[in-house]
């Protein structure tokens, strides 16, 4: 029994591993995209709002 349960459960934490490095990395994603959308917006918005 403990033979064919250790890989099954082996199996499983590598699921779960992999479902956390795809969460972070799209995490990180995200957040990236936000701070450059932030600073595009800042970096076009000034100019704007001198021209105004």
């Amino acid at each position: 029994m403990n033979s064919t349960k250790s890989p099954a459960s082996h199996h499983t934490e590598r699921g779960c591993f992999k479902n956390s490095q795809v969460l972070s990395w799209t995490i990180a994603g995200a957040s990236i995209l936000f701070l450059s959308g932030c600073f595009i917006t800042r970096c076009v918005g000034i100019p704007f709002s001198h021209k105004t």
